[in-house]
């Protein structure tokens, strides 16, 4: 699992297989960015079947379903062509 998400002041960069695995990075600067011990994975099975143990199911939208299927399409666009593509 691997992500650079640019922002207006600072970029994050994620590689599970790095150590550490995120870096902050701003003002020309890499922060390390200390994370609990599970990966992505684990943290997202751990608040699902706490969700169930609760009975305080998650539930999504419409639109952020959409928003979803927006991302997605761009990522697969930018994985075609090679270029960078902005959401609006």
């Amino acid at each position: 699992m691997r992500y650079v998400a640019i922002f207006e002041h600072a970029t994050v960069d994620f590689d599970l297989s790095r150590d550490p695995q995120l870096l902050l990075c701003r003002d020309g600067k890499a922060e390390p960015v200390a994370l609990p011990n599970l990966s992505g994975y684990d943290m997202q099975a751990r608040h699902f079947m706490n969700a169930i143990d609760t009975n305080e199911m998650p539930s999504a939208t419409l639109e952020q379903a959409a928003i979803v299927a927006e991302i997605l399409d761009a990522e697969r666009e930018s994985v075609l062509t090679g270029n960078r593509i902005e959401l609006k």
